[in-house]
């Protein structure tokens, strides 16, 4: 049932592009939600729709995520078929050395908390 599903997607999807005259490509969307759209490094932390940045900032969660497959495109090092991984091994060799590895998570050096919610005014000062 699940390949059928699959397979008519991607016919409907075939469709829609031909129609709007798009392209449609292909990338590896490993660790994509869990990158810094801003920095490109396996930075921060996600948590539901929220997407912690090591400077205390908070982006929408989705849009960081597609930010970061629309850069996965031109990735010469992260094909489609590179295994997860190995995909964290590159995402780590490209950030700084300060960093940690703990488990599954990086945990970068902080002087102060982020705020949970950058919608109203900020009242955390940083640096």
């Amino acid at each position: 049932m699940s390949a059928w599903a699959k397979g008519v997607l991607a016919e409907a999807l075939d469709s829609v592009c031909t129609q709007r005259q798009a392209e449609h490509c292909l990338v590896n969307a490993a660790y994509t939600s869990q990158m810094d759209s801003v920095t490109g490094l396996l930075e921060g932390k996600r948590v539901a729709d929220k997407f912690y940045r090591v400077n205390g900032d908070v982006l929408q969660a989705d849009h960081n995520a597609a930010l970061n497959v629309l850069r996965r495109y031109e990735d010469a090092e992260i094909t489609r078929f590179t295994p997860f991984k190995e995909v964290r091994r590159i995402l780590l060799a490209r950030s700084p050395a300060q960093l940690s590895v703990k488990g599954h998570e990086l945990q970068a050096m902080s002087t102060y908390q982020p705020c949970a919610d950058k919608s109203s005014v900020q009242t955390c000062t940083g640096l």
